[in-house]
């Protein structure tokens, strides 16, 4: 197969993201909650949990989505990837840090400065979209999916996420959120590569198909040198003629 590395990082990384998402969700079954830490934000916040993990599980698979997004969905150059992806890790760590800022007029500035972000690696995810359908000849919509999907999902999170900041999503409702979503994602982003994978498998076979000469050839009915010639082509003709003769 060419290429063949292309073909099994993206499943590498996928491993990763489970990997990690797995260990996110035993240390939410350990009852020593030291993978939360308490709100000092608004009043409604005031000694409320905030589950650090979940922004520890971010950190990590986030950059790993956007890679497998960018690069192996969308062939864009690392250089391309790595802007947003810095500036999401950067308002992840932004968002987190709100819950523990008492100044209200700050903590809005850091939430407002997390969302400007948001929006500017979005306008990124948005070019590769946009570089990879004027470079490349296919018009499916299967490999910018991914890109477009991860961007609606962030900001689906960000909605989530300031709900909670202004008392209108409990902090179980937003935990219970995070941990459904967490998995939902890895799992898009599985479904997306199996069918990514799926069409260049069919794309590969169907070259070697094209690509290949195949000569068919009609045997005569009969084998016997000491036959007729002509006898023997008509023993031929009365039996049905493979795919192929020409007729």
């Amino acid at each position: 197969i060419h290429n063949i590395k292309d073909f099994m990082i993206p499943g590498v990384f996928l491993c990763v993201t489970f990997a990690v998402l797995l260990a996110e969700n035993v240390a939410h079954m350990n009852e020593a909650k030291w993978h939360a830490h308490v709100a000092r934000g608004a009043k409604h916040l005031d000694a409320e949990p905030v589950y650090t993990v979940f922004y520890i599980e971010w950190l990590i698979n986030v950059p790993i989505l956007l890679i497998l997004a960018g690069r192996y969905a969308l062939s864009r150059p690392l250089i391309e990837v790595a802007r947003p992806l810095v500036v999401t890790n950067v308002y992840i760590i932004l968002a987190w840090a709100g819950y523990f800022i008492q100044e209200t007029g700050v903590r809005v500035f850091v939430v407002i400065t997390a969302f400007i972000l948001y929006f500017w690696a979005s306008f990124d995810m948005m070019n590769w979209v946009r570089k990879y359908q004027r470079d490349s000849d296919d018009v499916s919509c299967l490999r910018p999916f991914l890109s477009i999907s991860l961007i609606v999902i962030f900001g689906i999170y960000g909605i989530v996420y300031v709900c909670r900041l202004l008392g209108a999503v409990s902090g179980e409702g937003e935990w219970f959120f995070f941990l459904v979503m967490d998995a939902g994602t890895k799992l898009l982003a599985s479904i997306a590569f199996a069918g990514i994978r799926s069409a260049e498998y069919h794309g590969l076979l169907l070259d070697m198909v094209v690509n290949t000469n195949v000569v068919f050839q009609r045997e005569l009915a009969s084998d016997d040198p000491k036959k007729p010639l002509k006898d023997r082509c008509e023993e031929a003709d009365e039996r049905p003629r493979a795919f192929g003769d020409g007729s």
